[in-house]
């Protein structure tokens, strides 16, 4: 992905996550939802791309990815949420031979359009939902992992993904359980050419299970 056109996307994500969000403000209080959640990706594959030539490409399956996020939402209709999430999580390529790599981190900052169905009286209470993801993330490489494909930089870009899931409470707080699929896509730079190129693109796609807390604000 062209650093041009890296920037003018995710220029164009802040600029609606903010006005998306800046229209809640003034909801009333306690409609508003606070998550915090452990996630848990499985399967998946990532990719190493060659910007000039895509079909230049290394394949690898992915270990278990671990994480953690914190999300913020408010309702702006009856069943139409926007809110903000940030993350971090652990992720590694498989190995064959039983050496287990140091985990890569991605941190994400997200904004969350949501469609939120409330199944109690009450229409802020517990619900299914489904949603999106859209927004930055930076991957951090460890050394070994960065020096198996010319000692790479660390990268930026984008977060998108897709999302289900239910939320039970009682009075002001619950669980949350939810199922989602990421895709994140980074650029870095290299030190020695692959594929002939001085910058590759970092592909990652994973499903993704999450358990956590959720509380009204």
């Amino acid at each position: 992905m062209k650093r041009r056109t890296l920037t003018s996307l995710l220029s164009a994500v802040a600029l609606l996550g903010t006005w998306a969000f800046a229209t809640t403000a003034h909801a009333q209080r306690d409609n508003g939802r606070m998550t915090i959640r452990a996630d848990v990706g499985v399967l998946g594959y990532s990719e190493l791309i060659d910007e000039d030539n895509p079909d230049n490409r290394v394949y690898e399956d992915l270990d278990e990815t671990f994480g953690m996020s914190l999300a913020v939402e408010r309702p702006f209709h009856r069943f139409g949420w926007v809110g903000f999430q940030i993350g971090a999580h652990g992720w590694r390529p498989e190995t064959s031979d039983g050496y287990e790599l140091r985990r890569n981190v991605y941190v994400d900052a997200d904004f969350l359009p949501t469609l939120r169905v409330p199944f109690q009286r009450d229409p802020h209470g517990s619900a299914f939902y489904a949603g999106g993801v859209l927004g930055f993330t930076g991957a951090f490489l460890r050394d070994e992992y960065s020096n198996a494909f010319a000692r790479a930089d660390h990268g930026f870009g984008l977060h998108a993904g897709l999302r289900a899931g239910v939320e039970i409470l009682v009075h002001r707080g619950g669980i949350v359980a939810e199922f989602g699929y990421d895709v994140r896509v980074t650029r870095h730079r290299v030190d020695r050419p692959v594929f002939n190129d001085d910058a590759v693109a970092l592909v990652f796609r994973q499903p993704r299970f999450s358990l956590g807390f959720v509380t009204r604000y």
